[in-house]
């Protein structure tokens, strides 16, 4: 399985695309509501620790940013 982020300082876009192309899960998780820096930190790394347990993620592809 592929898993795919869009990070921003105040979201994080997600999907998960299994080994023929379909998507799995698209999500989102809002950061804006953390009340600081390493509110945001301990925030994804508990989402990415959930979908390590849920998915067998092979490969992970960040999107650029836009300039």
């Amino acid at each position: 399985m592929i898993l795919g982020l869009d990070i921003s300082t105040t979201m994080v876009g997600v999907a998960i695309v299994d080994d023929t192309g379909n998507l799995v899960k698209v999500d989102g998780w809002d950061l804006s509501k953390c009340s600081d820096f390493y509110n945001k930190i301990e925030t994804v790394g508990a989402e990415l620790y959930a979908i390590r347990s849920e998915f067998k993620i092979e490969s992970i592809f960040i999107e650029t940013a836009l300039k």
